[in-house]
C-alpha cells in the first residue's frame, strides 16, 4: 500500500541531492568554459530537472509495484502524468515556470526553496490513491489479458481453418507459421503465452512439457539461410502439449487434460463466451 507522505518525503530527498549536484554541475561547467573546454549542454533547466527526477521516481515506484501485484501477468501499473509531470502540462507549463523558476541560475538555496514549491503542487494522495486503485486490481485484470492472449495466439475465436478441432485423443489448434523476419515479435508473443500456460499449469497441476520451450528455441535459431522452421518439427513430442510445424502452418496439440485445463482458467478469468462456443463446436453430441 503506497503512503502519500512516504511518496512525498522519499521524492524529496531525491529532489535536493538532483540541486544540490546540478548547482556543482553548473559551477564547474562554468570554469571549464572560462579555461577553453566547450561544453554542448551547460543549462540543466531546474524545471527540466524537476519533471525528469520526478518521473523517473513515480515510473519505479509503478515498475517496482507491477512486479509485486501482477503475478507473472502482463498487466502494469501506469498513472496519469499530469498528476506529476508539472512543467509538461498544457497550458499551465508557463505559469508554473514563471512562479516557481523566475530565474534558473539562482543558486542552491533558492533552487531548494523552488523544490517545497514544486513539491506542493504535487497531489500526493491522488498518486498514491492511483497506484493503489490500480494495484488491487493488477492480477485479475493480468489474467484477463492473458486470456486475450492465449485466445488470440491459438486462434480459439476462429470458426474456420484454423478452429479448434478434435484429432483422436488431441485438440488442435492452428496457426500460420512465422518466418526469420517477425521472429522477434512472435518471440515475444510466445514468451507470454509460455508464461500464461506455467500459470494454467500450476493452477491445474499439470506439466504441459516441454513444447513451449523447444518452439521459443526453434524460433530464435532462425536465420537468413534458414527462415522458417523446418517442416515436420515436432516440439515437446509426448508431452501434454505438442506443437507440429508444417511448411505453411503450425498447430498446438493439447491432451484433452491440456486443453480442459487450458478452457477452465479463460472461463474463469472473463471468456466464458469463447469457452462455450469451443465446448459446443468440440463436444457438443457429449454435451448435449
Amino acid at each position: 500500500m503506497q503512503n502519500a507522505e512516504s511518496i512525498k518525503n522519499a521524492l524529496k530527498s531525491r529532489l535536493l541531492d538532483m540541486v544540490e549536484s546540478r548547482c556543482e554541475y553548473l559551477k564547474h561547467a562554468e570554469f571549464l568554459v572560462v579555461i577553453g573546454i566547450k561544453i554542448n549542454n551547460r543549462t540543466l533547466l531546474l524545471s527540466s530537472c524537476l519533471d525528469d527526477v520526478t518521473r523517473r521516481y513515480i515510473d519505479g515506484i509503478c515498475e517496482r509495484v507491477t512486479h509485486d501485484c501482477s503475478g507473472g501477468t502482463p498487466a502494469k501499473i501506469s498513472i496519469d502524468s499530469d498528476l506529476y509531470q508539472i512543467f509538461g502540462r498544457s497550458g499551465v507549463a508557463r505559469s508554473l515556470k514563471q512562479s516557481l523558476v523566475a530565474d534558473d541560475d539562482a543558486g542552491f538555496e533558492t533552487d531548494n526553496n523552488v523544490v517545497d514549491r514544486y513539491l506542493d503542487t504535487l497531489d500526493f494522495e491522488a498518486i498514491a490513491k492511483a497506484i493503489n486503485v490500480q494495484a488491487a486490481s493488477l492480477k485479475d485484470e493480468g489474467l484477463a489479458m492473458m486470456g486475450k492472449k492465449i485466445i488470440d495466439e491459438l486462434n480459439l475465436r476462429s470458426e474456420y481453418w484454423s478452429a479448434p478441432r478434435l484429432d483422436k485423443n488431441r485438440v488442435v489448434c492452428r496457426s500460420y507459421a512465422f518466418n526469420y523476419w517477425h521472429a522477434n515479435a512472435k518471440i515475444a508473443d510466445l514468451k507470454t503465452l509460455q508464461n500464461g500456460f506455467s500459470i494454467i499449469e500450476n493452477e491445474a497441476g499439470l506439466a504441459f512439457g516441454s513444447a513451449m520451450a523447444d518452439y521459443i528455441t526453434a524460433a530464435g535459431n532462425l536465420c537468413y539461410g534458414q527462415e522458417k522452421i523446418a517442416s515436420r518439427t515436432v516440439c515437446g513430442k509426448g508431452g501434454l502439449l505438442e506443437i507440429h510445424c508444417f511448411k505453411d502452418k503450425h498447430e498446438y496439440r493439447f491432451s484433452k487434460i491440456a486443453f480442459d485445463a487450458v478452457l477452465a482458467f479463460l472461463t474463469i478469468n472473463g471468456h466464458p463466451d469463447v469457452t462455450d462456443t469451443i465446448i459446443t463446436n468440440l463436444y457438443g453430441a457429449e454435451a448435449a
